[in-house]
């Protein structure tokens, strides 16, 4: 089951990105969006799958990110690797 419950940081995440000497084409990122907004150089080249019931923010802000709500069945990792 994937749940979310805060406490994300996507600066470090940020940081590396921008401190890269080629651009990537794209960042993507899997969360549940409960975490303090970060405002990237190129908000363009950032998608975000928001888990559901997450936080849109991404999406919301002034300089636009591309953020889809993600609505996944329940999935349940295997007793091995729990």
């Amino acid at each position: 089951e994937f749940k979310g419950g805060g406490g994300t940081n996507a600066t470090c995440v940020m940081e590396y990105v921008e401190a890269m000497n080629e651009a990537p084409d794209f960042v993507l990122m899997l969360t549940d969006g409960i975490m303090d907004p970060i405002a990237p150089k190129d908000p363009t080249k950032w998608v975000w799958l928001i888990t559901k019931g997450g936080k849109m923010w991404p999406g919301e802000t002034e300089r636009r990110m591309k953020a889809r709500q993600l609505d996944i069945p329940d999935v349940k990792a295997p007793d091995s690797v729990r």
